[in-house]
């Protein structure tokens, strides 16, 4: 018991570690808990939040500082949804088709077009405003697309095709490079003086 103890303490501290790298991994995670969760006890079970519960939430996210600190607030939270499913449901969905506990209420509806909570996006747009202030250049999202600067574009498929935007396809790759979970996915860029975007490569 003693090495298992010792095995499982060790494994803790290489998560808490790496947690910050498993970020979009973690949320992931969370969305696919919240969606079996709408699946077992009905779309107001994930939907059901108030704008001013939502505020409470936004302004605490604003407090988190780091990338490491903001996935493991996502991993304990996905501890405690995970913990409101059966087992043998759960281990029935994770090892089947997505479809299995999204059909009841997004019925035949590709992973990519289920739309996000809000929650999920929050937190993307939280983890951008944290990794922009330490990195030696910056990611864009919607919220913050500049036309100028915006030349090469990262569309995650996973949540909801969300766009992540880029100033050059190098800075684009580094962020490929620095999380885990993030494909599959498109890239795509245009010029300075255009409008319309053209698809490079999907990953």
């Amino acid at each position: 018991m003693e090495n298992n103890l010792a095995s499982i303490f060790i494994t803790h501290l290489d998560d808490v570690k790496d947690a910050d790298f498993k970020f979009f991994t973690y949320l992931y995670e969370c969305k696919k808990l919240m969606l079996m969760l709408e699946n077992l006890y009905g779309e107001l079970t994930t939907n059901k939040m108030t704008q001013e519960d939502f505020t409470k939430i936004k302004e605490k996210l604003t407090k988190i500082t780091t990338l490491n600190q903001l996935s493991l607030v996502i991993k304990t939270f996905n501890t405690r949804l995970h913990e409101n499913i059966p087992s043998d449901m759960y281990e029935y969905w994770s090892t089947g088709d997505y479809e299995d506990y999204t059909d009841k209420y997004h019925h035949r509806t590709y992973w990519n077009e289920i739309n996000n909570h809000p929650i999920i996006d929050t937190l993307i747009e939280q983890a951008i405003k944290i990794f922009n202030v330490t990195s030696e250049y910056n990611v864009y999202s919607d919220t913050h697309y500049s036309q100028a600067k915006c030349l090469w574009n990262l569309r995650l498929y996973d949540f909801n095709s969300y766009d992540l935007y880029f100033e050059t396809e190098d800075y684009l790759l580094q962020f490929l490079n620095t999380f885990e979970n993030l494909t599959p996915c498109t890239v795509s860029h245009r010029d300075a003086t255009e409008t319309c975007w053209h698809e490079a490569y999907s990953i």
